[in-house]
């Protein structure tokens, strides 16, 4: 028996009847018997992929009366379940209802129900059986849905909750990792509770001696080294060294003694002739403590616990000459503030809430002050508590040690902060710095909690001290470092130091050189430059190491200008004989310091052949290579404790870092050009990464004031777009400030920009090379291309006193997006929802929308548009008359959507792409409303029923600014004026930024009845083109991208994305 074929519309229902005599013989009760449902929705085949079919009904007597289904009490109910299985084509159900679904006598009403995967219940429709004189039929109740409104709501409810599960499951997941990390850090605090106590255990055992014994021993100690220094002076005599050729002439000369100090010139050693012979005692004269030497430890006044010399913090073991220990109020009454000490910090506290300037004043005193390009460092970290009643500020001066001001030298905010200040040679001479100096931490305002953190050295490399302690507990050794037996003292394994930047890169040669190549040493900074491209060469740097122990490498570098054919350049493992045997890893992205890090195991070292000594090897084809950072150690670089866990919130999932820039070391030196007019500048290339945030910026400026940045890109004409400014208050002459808590957002292709109109730019010079390309902006470079004005960035040949990096969300950055994203998906939703058009349909199943006019009187318009205009900027047409970045005219989001609309209804009539940036690029009300009425009325007529709008890009001025959120919705009302049938889209939001530019046009769109369209968010990497990609224009003519700033636009990915986001938006 043939399967039955039927046809039901869920949004259109009607009244019919279905014979279903063909699919099987009622009389005998026919059980099971398939036929086939063929589902529409708006006359359109809906895809019932994933969904299956259920059945509710109630089967008893009963009948059809004015169109609606009345079934007479003790009626059966009867509950059907399929499944996916019933689905047996796109929009096809085969379907076999159980027997009583057929009654031999009466009638069966119920519903038949569409659900998805999740069980949510997407459409249904009223049907009935019976069974007439032997006659199966199959009836469909009309008007079961006011209205397609009601469908698409329950489809969004399903689509929020399919969405808000996903969220919670990635948020769940999200803070079950940073558990782990918190467990796997307070693992690791336990570790080293452990070795503590085990410290303390042996301390114990040792049987620590009493002070009266100390003294005593002290005492005896002094007496025997007194008779054995008397006893050697008597062999030294005056200490005057007496020079001889040969250690064998003096033996031969003086085979029975003699007294004085020899030096023998062969081997420069000292002789002294003890116990019977002649003793060596080293070099007469050494090259100083190299490599791996223990810098002095000072320890602070007021941490050794209790008053016999029982435990000495580690937290007190510093390298700094800031005297914590001293610390006292500043310009507070005793009677309201106090200071109290801890292990590794010192806290201010104040009571009293009456308002006022105070803080905690640290004593420094400096060995002597910095010459040349010697430099003190300042790191620094607090944080405040109970602080509700102070300012939002705190501020770090020099002072003099009585607290009169001298300088300020930093700002931050009052929650925490921390840094690295430096303070120049040049500095000291300048501001006149006495070498006994105090720091001030001071806040503002009433009662509350500062606790601070600080050290002074002269080393630029300091480390957090909690992480200090821990690795100087990972240095103890108690086995002796020559015999390697174990004894009763504890040893500092000097192999186990960390050698510094500055001293490994000072080693630095060049590998593979020619004589185009030239290796430079220069503001922290090493430099390798090349002038022939034709051949690898590169850096390379020798370290001696412990290759019995785990070695853990941390590269920071970059380069400039690659050689033809060539994507990046690498980092490799070497040996002695610098034959490279690992390659640890490539930087991709020209102008920017990657970090580049490894772990290499003994097994490694053996299997490559290396035994002492190693190279770390940067090379390839760029005309420049620059390091800025080189670590070897046998402790793990990154950080273990994340700062004894206070900082765990911060850090966990430690973000990778990318640099950008030169470094600003020594460029006070160089010479201060003056640009008229000069404004913006930046060394930096757009970031290649999505979603990042800003980690610091290091920068030079002459005088301490508040200076503006800009994070932003330059579009394809030079010109500053998408900017969002910031400020940031610096002191007099180097700054390096963390941004961290600034949150500021860095997308994919942004470069951050400082305003240099006070910081001024230098020339570069033999001492201060220029290896990066720097662009700046002034009042001389005006863009000529129409609709495009404005002051164009160019290269030029000066040094700009600035840098920056950019980090990856850490994890609390990274929860907190998805929180925002989820919010802003669900405000996107109820907001589509709420705009949906209510539709009408006529008997033969065409939609149409109703427009109401401006007397209040209704008409009907078809939802499949017959009159289009679509007009934007670069995105729609540019050069090759086809939108920007994609690579031609059938893959732009135009094309994408045209044919879209065209599959709906050929002859529909669409104007050709068009460019109206001059609309975006006007300063005026008077001046848009001009080019409206010049430019894009004539592409409008009564007929138009189609709008789409893709402007707002270009708005990148204060002057375009000006009148700009008046003037969208003057645009939307002088369209509706002239095409009263239209529905308007306004496509919004690859360049551009919250709330200056997105916020206008889309409120001018709810409040004129047009629908905003925001793809921001579809800017990312992999949507982007990219510098080196080929187009192909209308005409045929191909070209590659060569400019950033047009590699910014959407690829053909991102065109693809665009035009998708537009589609879900059409109602046909």
């Amino acid at each position: 028996m043939q399967t039955q074929q039927v046809i039901l519309d869920v949004l259109k229902p009607t009244g019919t009847i279905v014979d279903l005599s063909d699919s099987f013989n009622a009389r005998v009760g026919d059980k099971m018997t398939p036929f086939q449902l063929f589902i529409l929705e708006g006359g359109v085949a809906k895809d019932l992929k994933g969904m299956h079919p259920e059945l509710e009904a109630v089967v008893g007597n009963g009948a059809l009366k004015g169109g609606k289904a009345i079934m007479n009490a003790g009626a059966k109910g009867v509950h059907w379940v399929g499944s996916t299985n019933n689905v047996t084509g796109y929009n096809q159900l085969t379907l076999a209802f159980p027997a009583e679904v057929f009654p031999q006598s009466g009638f069966c009403y119920g519903h038949l129900i569409l659900a998805n995967e999740a069980g949510v219940r997407e459409s249904s429709v009223d049907i009935w059986f019976q069974v007439l004189d032997g006659t199966p039929q199959m009836g469909m109740v009309a008007n079961h849905y006011d209205s397609e409104l009601a469908l698409e709501l329950a489809k969004a409810k399903n689509m929020n909750d399919q969405f808000s599960q996903e969220m919670r499951a990635a948020y769940s997941q999200q803070v079950t990792d940073a558990q782990n990390a918190l467990i796997k850090a307070t693992a690791n605090l336990n570790d080293l509770a452990g070795t503590a106590g085990d410290m303390s255990a042996q301390i114990k055992a040792n049987n620590i001696i009493t002070k009266q014994q100390f003294d005593n021993g002290i005492a005896s100690n002094h007496a025997y080294i007194d008779q054995k220094f008397k006893e050697m002076l008597d062999k030294i005599g005056d200490a005057t060294p007496h020079f001889i050729d040969t250690v064998n002439d003096l033996k031969n000369t003086h085979p029975n003694g003699e007294k004085g100090l020899w030096v023998a010139k062969d081997d420069g050693n000292r002789y002294v002739w003890l116990n019977g012979q002649w003793t060596n005692f080293g070099a007469y004269q050494g090259q100083g403590i190299k490599d791996k030497y223990i810098t002095n430890r000072m320890i602070a006044d007021n941490t050794i616990q209790d008053n016999a010399i029982s435990t000495v913090h580690l937290s007190s073991i510093q390298d700094s000459y800031a005297y914590v220990g001293e610390a006292t109020v500043w310009n507070g009454q005793k009677t309201d503030q106090s200071v109290y000490f801890d292990k590794d910090n010192v806290a201010w506290i104040k009571k009293s809430t009456e308002k006022g300037d105070a803080g905690i004043l640290f004593p420094v005193r400096l060995p002597f002050i910095p010459t040349g390009g010697g430099a003190a460092y300042i790191d620094f970290s607090y944080s405040t508590l109970n602080a509700d009643g102070l300012e939002d500020k705190v501020d770090i001066w020099i002072t003099q040690n009585d607290g009169t001001l001298i300088k300020q030298l930093w700002m931050g905010p009052k929650k925490a902060g921390a840094g690295k200040i430096k303070i120049s040679a040049v500095d000291f001479s300048q501001n006149a710095y006495p070498k006994d100096f105090s720091l001030l931490f001071a806040v503002h305002g009433g009662a509350g909690t500062l606790d601070v953190q600080v050290r002074v050295s002269f080393n630029s490399d300091n480390i957090e001290l909690p992480i200090r302690n821990y690795q100087l507990g990972k240095l103890i050794s108690t086995n002796h470092p020559g015999t390697g037996v174990w004894d009763d003292e504890s040893w500092i394994d000097a192999s186990k130091v960390r050698s510094s930047n500055h001293n490994l890169l000072n080693n630095a040669i060049l590998w593979n050189g020619g004589k185009y190549d030239a290796l430079n040493f220069n503001n922290d900074e090493l430099v390798k430059t090349s002038g022939d491209l034709s051949y690898n060469s590169g850096i390379a740097v020798p370290v001696e190491v412990d290759t019995t122990t785990d070695q853990y490498i941390k590269l920071v570098y970059g380069y400039h200008g690659l050689g033809k054919g060539v994507n990046g350049i690498s980092a490799y493992l070497g040996n002695e004989k610098q034959a490279l045997k690992k390659n640890l890893g490539s930087a991709r992205t020209a102008d920017t310091a990657c970090t580049i890090t490894a772990h290499i195991t003994p097994e490694m070292f053996n299997q490559y052949g290396i035994e002492d000594k190693l190279y770390l090897v940067v090379g390839g084809m760029a005309s420049a290579m620059f390091f800025k950072k080189i670590q070897v150690s046998s402790l793990l670089i990154e950080r273990t404790l994340s700062s004894a866990l206070s900082h765990l919130h911060d850090e966990v999932g430690e973000p990778d870092e990318k640099q950008y820039g030169q470094s600003i070391g020594g460029i006070d030196k160089a010479t201060k050009v003056n640009v008229d007019g000069l404004a913006y500048g930046t060394t930096g290339v757009g970031y290649d990464g999505d979603n990042g945030r800003l980690k610091s910026i290091q920068a030079y400026v002459p005088a301490q004031g508040t200076y503006n940045f800009v994070v932003g890109k330059l579009d394809q004409h030079n010109l500053l777009v998408n900017g969002t400014t910031f400020t940031i208050g610096l002191g007099q002459g180097s700054n390096n400030v963390d941004m961290t808590s600034r949150n500021i957002q860095v997308n994919n292709g942004d470069i951050v920009f400082m305003d240099l109109s006070k910081a001024g730019v230098y020339n570069p010079d033999g001492t201060h090379p220029k290896y990066l390309d720097s662009f700046i902006q002034d009042n001389n470079h005006p863009s000529t291309t129409p609709g495009y004005p404005g002051q164009m960035f160019y290269d030029a040949n000066y040094l700009v006193p600035f840098s920056y990096s950019v980090a990856s969300m850490n994890l609390p950055q990274q929860i907190t997006e998805l929180k925002n994203e989820l919010a802003d998906a669900k405000k996107q939703l109820n907001n589509n929802n709420s705009k949906k058009m209510n539709t009408i349909s006529t008997p033969n199943g065409k939609s149409y929308r109703l427009v109401v006019a401006n007397d209040g009187s209704l008409s009907a318009v078809s939802t499949i548009p017959s009159s289009v205009t679509i007009f934007g900027n670069s995105l729609t047409y540019e050069h090759g008359k086809i939108g920007m970045a994609a690579s031609d005219a059938n893959h732009d989001w135009y094309h994408y959507v045209t044919d879209y609309i065209k599959g709906k209804n050929s002859s529909v009539k669409i104007n050709d792409r068009t460019n109206m940036s001059i609309w975006e690029s006007a300063i005026s009300t008077a001046d848009r409303e001009k080019i409206f009425n010049d430019s894009i009325k004539p592409f409008l007529s009564a007929d138009t029923d189609l709008v789409i709008i893709q402007l707002g890009d270009n708005v990148n001025t204060a002057e375009k600014k000006a009148t700009f959120a008046h003037d969208v919705g003057e645009l939307l009302q002088q369209i509706h004026a002239v095409s009263p049938k239209a529905q308007v889209y306004w496509v919004y939001g690859w360049f551009g930024n919250y709330p200056e530019i997105f916020t206008p046009i889309q409120n001018a769109c709810d409040n004129n009845g047009a629908t905003g369209i925001d793809i921001h968010d579809l800017n990312k990497s992999g949507n982007t083109s990219y510098v080196g990609a080929t187009r192909t224009g209308l005409d045929g003519s191909t070209w590659q991208i060569t400019n950033p700033g047009e590699a910014a636009h959407p690829g053909d990915q991102g065109m693809k994305a665009i035009a998708d986001r537009v589609i879900s938006n059409f109602d046909f």
